[in-house]
């Protein structure tokens, strides 16, 4: 199977050396991936189908559609096909014998496939079924082979994004659409195509009133993505809402819209076996005109089923996020695939981004949430309880708060940027076998141990729980603990209250009465625990990454590693930083993995296959024999100095600032290091093939 951008307008994929009677279910993601990470376009050449096949090809799509509709006439539209109760034929195409295709009573001569004579003007574009309470998913045509026409000129698809049409509004044109609304109406344009077609069968008043017109945004949510993109529909919109009021020039802006969104347009040109399926919630399309006195044309069409349009607020706290290549493709593969996605924030408690992402990736099991949150990193830092609570309350209302390690840890100094790390499992119904063989993909286990008493924080009995934690957490990912590439832990400290509680209650001495040096003293029983588990030895864990916190009393653990055979398109790398500037060190890793760097900075091709970054970040009085105030400043906490340090210098490396960096390395990774995990987009697919042995390097159509 080879893929290929199909236009320079970032639309969509062209696939070839496929036959889709054949493909896998891992073959179809792969092509949903790619589609949706392009734009929303796809097209299949050179195959094969009768009416009934392209039916059962289309059905392959049902993971991420719903199965195809059965083909429900409407006045004016093509008679059904015996053994293929979901396609409908269009075009002007006339019966060549008895039955023709399966349309059983067609004569020859006989007209079979619904003609709708198309214009060049703005009314053309359109999205199907807006005039439906559920609009259609997306939409099928195919180009059958055989004695088929197809007109020589015109006669062509053409294709335009609403979403990058909504990215070229200015911000003040955003808000403002994203307060209006359209009200869609099949009667408009059920009486647009008797306009152009006198012959065409009339729709009556009670047809009309089986389809009430429907109102939705402007600017809806696109679901695979959570991205906002311009929804209308010049053929079929009644008039334009802002609130309740009316807009006197609402066609004018509809058309205004239409015009922006078709500025970049893909036209394609049909050859026989072409099988093309939209996106029907973030593209328009309209065909082009072609002189039907000598020319035919036949397509079989096929639509999915519909959902509600979902309205996109725009806020000045939250802008919108753009999804990356990788989100795409690990959120539609296999079962257990992993899922991750940073969300920025505007506050710690801000949790609306994060709503709307879960909202559309109701597939995805969250396993843990791992955050940055601008607090001051020690003690009396309340901004990551804050958050932490924020977090579970959303995944309560979801029904999602089961199990979930929620990771937040304090202090964004420098270039820093709050942000939620959430890592799940894909857990949709696509299914694939487990293997143990095959390229290494990015698993993720998590696991919480014991509440602990405050005088085992810092004692062995903290180092006992989190290495069972850690190794109950290998077993959720099915890791072997020598395997494990990165450890997050979050770790209790002791306050006043809790030293005075196991004085007063149990007659215990505390490791520390001391709150900050509590701090590092669990972070250090915690990482010595990770060393046990994952049967390093030495004098530091080269995995390990402790942040103690005032919000809970048990250890969580989330492990990340890359195991042989399992689902999914992410990778992790590990390294270790000898020191705050050992940018070396990581860029070596990164080497490893192929993500390219130049200067000093990863190339651009490379960041945008980065999904996060995590790191340590340890204090020390000296910097490559370099005098420093870490620990001196009386003002700022030494831990503070060194995020900032470290930030900064993965910041210039990666050209991103939402990067998770905990302060505070005690045995983990050398005095002044630690260790760095990457979580990244990896080359190949779920199967064995690589992604670039199927990405044609020719130039784009």
């Amino acid at each position: 199977m080879r893929i290929s951008p199909i236009s320079s307008s970032a639309l969509g994929v062209a696939v070839s050396h496929v036959d889709l009677k054949l493909a896998s279910s891992q073959d179809v993601a792969v092509m949903w991936g790619a589609m949706q990470a392009r734009g929303g376009l796809l097209v299949v050449k050179g195959q094969t189908l009768t009416p009934r096949e392209c039916q059962q090809a289309a059905a392959k799509f049902a993971p991420f559609l719903g199965e195809p509709l059965k083909y429900d006439r409407w006045p004016g539209q093509s008679p059904g096909i015996d053994d293929a109760e979901c396609v409908a034929l269009l075009g002007n195409y006339r019966a060549r014998k008895q039955d023709d295709l399966g349309v059983v009573g067609c004569k020859p001569g006989d007209r079979i496939a619904e003609y709708k004579p198309a214009i060049t003007e703005i009314e053309e574009w359109h999205t199907d079924g807006s005039f439906l309470a559920s609009p259609k998913k997306a939409i099928l045509l195919y180009a059958p082979k055989g004695d088929y026409p197809l007109p020589s000129t015109g006669g062509r698809t053409g294709f335009a994004s609403c979403t990058r049409a909504y990215r070229r509004l200015a911000e003040s044109e955003q808000k403002q659409y994203a307060c209006m609304s359209s009200v869609h109406s099949w009667e408009v344009f059920m009486r647009l195509l008797e306009r152009r077609d006198p012959s065409r069968e009339k729709v009556t008043a009670a047809d009309v009133a089986k389809k009430p017109d429907q109102t939705w945004p402007i600017v809806r949510v696109h679901p695979p993505t959570g991205e906002p993109s311009l929804y209308v529909n010049p053929k079929n919109t009644r008039c334009v809402l802002s609130g309740e009021r009316r807009e006197d020039d609402g066609s004018k802006l509809i058309d205004n819209l239409g015009k922006l969104i078709v500025e970049e347009a893909y036209y394609h040109k049909w050859e026989a076996g072409d099988f093309v399926l939209w996106d029907n919630r973030c593209l328009l399309h309209a065909a082009t005109p072609f002189d039907a006195t000598k020319h035919e044309r036949l397509l079989f069409r096929l639509e999915f089923p519909g959902e509600p349009v979902q309205g996109f607020e725009v806020t000045d706290a939250t802008a919108p996020t753009i999804p990356t290549l990788f989100d795409y493709y690990h959120s539609y593969r296999a079962k257990g695939a992993v899922v991750a996605h940073v969300i920025d924030t505007a506050h710690p408690g801000d949790t609306a981004a994060l709503e709307r992402w879960l909202d559309t990736k109701q597939d995805v099991k969250v396993l843990s949430v791992v955050g940055k949150t601008e607090g001051n990193g020690c003690v009396n830092d309340f901004t990551r309880g804050y958050a932490s609570h924020c977090i579970h309350e959303t995944l309560k209302k979801r029904r999602l708060d089961d199990g979930v390690a929620v990771v937040m840890s304090g202090g964004t100094e420098g270039v820093l940027t709050p942000h939620f790390l959430v890592l799940g499992r894909n857990s949709g119904e696509e299914d694939v076998e487990e293997r143990t063989e095959g390229p290494h993909r990015l698993v993720v286990g998590s696991a919480t141990s014991r509440t602990l008493l405050p005088e085992e924080i810092g004692a062995d009995a903290q180092v006992e729980a989190t290495k069972e934690a850690v190794l109950q957490a290998c077993a959720d990912a099915k890791l072997s603990p020598s395997d494990a590439a990165f450890v997050q832990v979050k770790c209790p400290l002791l306050t006043t209250e809790r030293v005075n509680e196991a004085n007063e209650r149990r007659n215990a001495t505390c490791a520390t009465k001391d709150t900050l040096e509590s701090m590092a003293l669990s972070r250090h029983a915690s990482a010595l625990g990770v060393a046990l588990a994952t049967g390093e030895s030495g004098e530091y864990s080269s995995v390990a990454s402790a942040s103690a916190g005032v919000e809970l009393m048990n250890v969580e653990v989330v492990v990340l590693g890359n195991r042989a055979g399992a689902p999914g398109n992410l990778m992790c790398v590990n390294s270790v930083m000898k020191d705050a500037l050992d940018t070396s060190s990581v860029v070596r890793s990164l080497n490893s993995a192929g993500l390219r760097v130049e200067n000093g900075t990863l190339h651009d091709d490379a960041r945008k296959h980065i999904v996060a970054v995590l790191s340590k970040a340890d204090p020390s009085s000296t910097v490559r024999g370099k005098r420093t105030t870490m620990y001196t400043d009386s003002d700022i906490a030494s831990t503070r100095h060194a995020r900032a340090a470290v930030g900064g210098a993965l910041g210039a490396l990666f050209g991103d600032t939402r990067l998770y960096v905990s302060g505070g390395a005690e045995a983990q990774g050398p005095p002044g290091g630690g260790p760095v995990c990457v979580i990244y987009e990896a080359q190949q697919s779920t199967m064995s093939i690589p992604m670039q042995q199927w990405f044609n390097e020719e130039k784009p159509e």
